[in-house]
């Protein structure tokens, strides 16, 4: 399914400005819009989503912007947050809206896994581990770095 805008989207709601993320859109194509996660968050936690709502398949060239977009970010990510690793997800169950997450594993996030990687637990740990999350200054502080990274990688 595909439409311009789902009232029960939280995707959607931030696309039209309804919820702001913090530091507002990083990135914005006609294809897609690159943001940080919205609070509490781990800092440099990136979102990149469709520009509308799509459930599904999208087209190849969408595909292909999509995937350099998110490449872009992760350089940035590594630049600016300097992770251990950089986790790309892609679950689309409780938000549709077809989006990618790119999560930053620090050093201090190993114990989740109980080893040296910290694996898919990652994801539900940065939700429920609040002394993982940044303050909104520190992640507006991020979103500016990755946006200037970014913008000086496409020059």
């Amino acid at each position: 399914m595909n439409v311009l805008f789902d009232e029960n989207c939280l995707a959607c709601k931030t696309n039209a400005g309804i919820v702001k993320p913090p530091g507002g859109a990083i990135l914005m194509t006609d294809s897609w819009r690159l943001e940080h996660a919205l609070l509490p968050a781990v800092a440099g936690r990136l979102i990149l989503k469709a520009s509308s709502h799509r459930e599904g398949d999208s087209t190849r060239s969408m595909s292909l912007e999509g995937a350099d977009i998110r490449w872009l970010a992760i350089c940035a990510i590594k630049a600016v947050v300097r992770p251990v690793r950089v986790y790309e997800a892609s679950f689309c169950e409780d938000v549709a809206h077809a989006h990618y997450h790119l999560l930053p594993r620090m050093e201090y996030m190993s114990s989740v896994g109980g080893g040296d990687g910290a694996g898919i637990r990652i994801f539900e740990a940065m939700n429920r581990r609040s002394d993982w999350h940044a303050s909104s200054e520190t992640i507006e502080e991020t979103v500016e770095a990755i946006r200037a990274h970014i913008e000086k990688m496409t020059r």
